[in-house]
């Protein structure tokens, strides 16, 4: 269906978009200038920060340094290393050991638990043979190894000095200077410091498990920048974390350590997006004003043209000749010309209209009769259409009639049959006394069966006390089945019964219950005689609930209730049909509040109908302990 605008919407449309799209155009400019200008910010402050981890640890590496040195004058000296054991465990060194040419030690001063064997272990001898190489190469100069594990598994980094006369001076230091003052640096939800020596390798970085393990990291971005000897600022996805980072990295000079600041890119740009939300507010604010300034300048352009429409609409709908009121306000003097003109056309449409309305007048006149013999003709018709609906009620009662004939024929012929048999073989002579009570028995069932019809038909009709027994609710439905299958096969219904494949005791009047079950079939039967035959299906279903109760259920495939019939069924004198006396459910209602029951209605999932009856089971108490509210479906 094609959608159709206002001309006022569409003018405030055109104006909305003419203030909303330089406001649009300058949120995003000042977003990406805010992106901008924090990722320049970062830059800055990234690199402020490595810079100070690198000045810093510049310090404490002369510190290292001037504390091997002075041990080292006191080896050549000979002094004794009293109180020094302090001294070099606050710098993080845990030993210094002079090594004669075959590695043996020769003296060493330790922190507390932190003495190696008489000489160094052979993995770690050559995991550090390239740092004696370098320091033979510069003797007296102190070259600072990779981070290697010691003796114990331990991060470590080692001060190698070549002495003059021969030998090494080796310092083992931990690492943990550097891990704390990695963990001083924390910022956001995700900036952090981290440290790698000159082969990539992880020193100090918030992740435990790389730290303890010397990660490599050399493939990382800026990582291969540094060990290149590279400072800057680069954005690179960080695999500790899975996410773009922006990192600033330097290099320290001394030990060819990287210390990089990363920080989750992300969160930069959320930072500086943040920074936008006063801006965007006093543009969204202005926004609205220009809009609505627009909604108003559009009614006031439209107002005038809408009138006109109005009048135009009411002239095609109801031909009222309205013609657009005078006004004194303020308008476009287009609009003015065209509400003159349709004026001036209204008047002679009006004009028109007039001349028209007195030739139909009189050709009114000339078929008023015309009118009046053909409703007498109409009239004659529905007489003949009642009196024939009056036969065909008469032959349907006829027939019903003629089927309970029927039922009671068959018993009754059965009965001369046998009965003639016995007479002619008594006459005959030589009957066996056996077979002629068999014939009787025979014959004798026979007219049991004929009673019962009788007596069913009888009792059904006959008005008299009648007193509560223990009944299976099976076999009522079974009896009203019965009942009903004569009325159903003339009304072409087809009648299927789900019984509960256990027996369903009551206390109740069998002839009371099959009452309500013959009532709501009947119902059934008739609800479906304007549905296609072969759609003309009745259930009548038994079941037992939780809660004990016994229940009989008739489904029909008719049209249904409306809303306003299902707040009423159960009611006295209302009926849906057109000529019932709105008794029957309520009769039925009544007899299921004597049995401690009740009635109820409720539409199925398709088209139709499902009246119900539920009754207590004789496990419950009889007096109604169990029962439910019997007004439920009135």
């Amino acid at each position: 269906m094609n959608r159709h605008f206002s001309l006022h919407q569409i003018l405030f449309f055109c104006f909305t978009a003419l203030v909303s799209l330089p406001a649009i155009t300058l949120v995003i400019w000042l977003e990406r200038s805010a992106v901008d200008a924090g990722i320049d910010g970062a830059h800055d402050k990234h690199l402020v920060l490595a810079r100070s981890i690198s000045l810093a640890i510049s310090r404490y590496l002369r510190d290292v340094e001037s504390i091997v040195n002075h041990v080292r004058g006191q080896y050549a000296l000979g002094t004794e290393m009293y109180g020094k054991s302090s001294l070099i465990a606050d710098a993080n060194i845990r030993f210094i050991a002079r090594l004669n040419t075959n590695m043996s030690i020769k003296q060493q001063l330790a922190a507390s638990g932190d003495a190696v064997a008489h000489a160094l272990p052979p993995a770690l001898r050559r995991a550090l043979s390239r740092t004696f190489a370098a320091a033979e190469v510069r003797p007296g100069f102190s070259v600072i190894s990779p981070t290697l594990f010691n003796a114990n598994q331990s991060p470590s980094i080692y001060l190698i000095t070549a002495e003059r006369d021969g030998g090494f001076t080796l310092a083992e230091v931990s690492t943990a200077y550097l891990v704390e003052l990695q963990k001083s640096i924390q910022f956001g939800h995700g900036g952090h410091a981290a440290i790698v020596d000159a082969l990539g390798r992880v020193m100090a970085h918030p992740k435990a498990a790389w730290r303890a393990g010397i990660q490599d990291i050399s493939a990382v971005e800026p990582v291969r920048r540094m060990m290149a000897g590279q400072s800057g600022v680069v954005v690179f996805h960080s695999p500790a974390v899975g996410k773009e980072m922006i990192a600033g990295y330097v290099v320290e000079p001394r030990s060819g350590w990287g210390i990089m600041v990363p920080q989750p890119y992300q969160e930069l740009i959320a930072e500086a997006r943040a920074n936008l939300t006063g801006q965007i507010l006093i543009i969204v604010i202005a926004t609205l004003l220009a809009s609505i300034a627009s909604w108003w300048l559009s009614r006031w352009l439209v107002a005038p043209i809408q009138r006109i429409a109005d009048a135009a609409k009411g002239y095609q709908q109801s031909r009222a000749m309205v013609p657009v009121a005078e006004t004194d306000t303020p308008m476009p003097e287009e609009i003015r010309v065209l509400a003159q003109a349709y004026n001036a056309l209204i008047e002679s449409a009006g004009a028109q209209q007039r001349q028209l309305e007195t030739r139909v007048e009189q050709r009114t006149a000339d078929l008023r009769d015309e009118v009046a013999e053909r409703q007498r003709v109409e009239q004659k018709m529905r007489e003949q259409q009642a009196q024939l609906a009056h036969v065909t009620r008469l032959g349907t009662m006829g027939e019903m009639a003629t089927g309970f004939a029927h039922e009671l024929n068959q018993p009754l012929a059965a009965i001369c049959a046998y009965v003639d048999g016995c007479v002619n073989r008594m006459r005959a002579g030589g009957a066996e006394p056996d077979k002629i009570i068999e014939a009787m028995e025979k014959a004798s069932g026979q007219a049991h069966r004929a009673g019962m019809v009788i007596r069913r038909i009888r009792d059904f009709v006959e008005d008299k006390k009648r007193e509560f027994d223990q009944i299976d609710l099976n076999e009522a439905v079974r009896d009203a089945e019965g009942m009903l299958e004569n009325e159903a096969r003339l009304g072409t219904v087809n009648i299927e019964v789900e019984l509960a494949p256990e027996k369903l005791p009551v206390f109740a009047d069998c002839v009371q219950i099959q009452q309500i079950i013959i009532n709501f079939g009947r119902n059934a039967i008739d609800a479906m005689q304007s549905m296609p035959i072969d759609t003309r299906k009745m259930v009548i279903q038994t079941y037992s609930a939780e809660d004990g109760s016994v229940n009989v259920t008739v489904k029909d495939a008719g049209q249904g209730l409306t809303a306003d019939a299902i707040d009423h069924i159960f009611e006295p004198f209302f009926t849906t049909k057109n000529d019932g006396l709105g008794m029957g459910l309520a009769i039925c209602r009544s007899i299921a509040e004597v049995h401690g029951g009740r009635t109820w209605y409720r539409p199925p999932e398709e088209n139709g109908s499902i009246f119900g009856l539920t009754l207590p089971g004789t496990q419950t108490d009889n007096q109604g302990s169990s029962r439910e509210d019997s007004n439920v479906g009135s």
